[in-house]
């Protein structure tokens, strides 16, 4: 049976109350079962809890650790080499390459199942508990009859035509939900793209991030 002790720092003897055991300088007192301590010298006296057989005294008195929010994860699935490329850009953006976002290439010479197997086991190692969002190039093609198969309502949500600004979107807003995310990256996609005639005129700047 496991046995603690509580460990004295006084030269003096320690009586606890209730009864007549007496703990030398430098000796130890048993834990098992319930005892109040008296104040001998500079040693710490309080309430010794009893200790379950089945689990320590340090584990009970653990403090819960504070909950976080589960972030979406993210997969660019792209012909290659742009998802890699995506990513690269996303690291130097965002000062470190993000967690829980992958790149899966497609390659010309790719079997569709085989793709499909590779992908899946992307999705499930990404799913943190708030879903994944996959992101591809061009819709139609390849990447995207991959993707669609895995389209999962409230896990696995599909984004078509994907650029920087929405990538940089759906990661700042990942931490509220997978609905949130998508929405943003496709409101970063539109706001994203402009065209400037007038090198002169101050326009409207669109903020990658919000």
């Amino acid at each position: 049976m496991w046995r603690g002790c509580w460990r004295t720092g006084s030269k003096k003897s320690l009586r606890s109350n209730g009864n007549n055991t007496k703990i030398p300088a430098g000796g130890s007192l048993p834990i098992g079962r319930s005892r109040k301590l008296a104040l001998c010298g500079n040693v710490f006296y309080g309430f010794m809890p009893p200790v379950s057989h089945n689990l320590s005294y340090h584990s009970r008195m653990k403090p819960l650790e504070e909950k976080k929010s589960a972030e979406v994860g993210v997969l660019l699935l792209m012909h290659t080499p742009l998802a890699e490329a995506f990513l690269e850009v996303l690291t130097h953006v965002m000062g470190g390459r993000p967690p829980h976002c992958a790149a899966q290439s497609a390659q010309l010479t790719d079997n569709t199942e085989t793709l499909f197997a590779q992908v899946k086991a992307q999705v499930k190692a990404l799913d943190q508990g708030a879903g994944v969002l996959i992101f591809v190039d061009i819709c139609g093609a390849t990447p995207y009859r991959v993707a669609q198969r895995l389209v999962e309502p409230q896990r696995v949500a599909l984004v078509c035509g994907a650029s920087v600004p929405m990538l940089v979107r759906a990661l700042t807003y990942r931490s509220d939900g997978l609905e949130m995310a998508a929405q943003k990256a496709l409101s970063g996609g539109h706001q994203g793209v402009m065209c400037v005639e007038d090198n002169n005129k101050e326009g409207d700047v669109c903020d990658a991030a919000s």
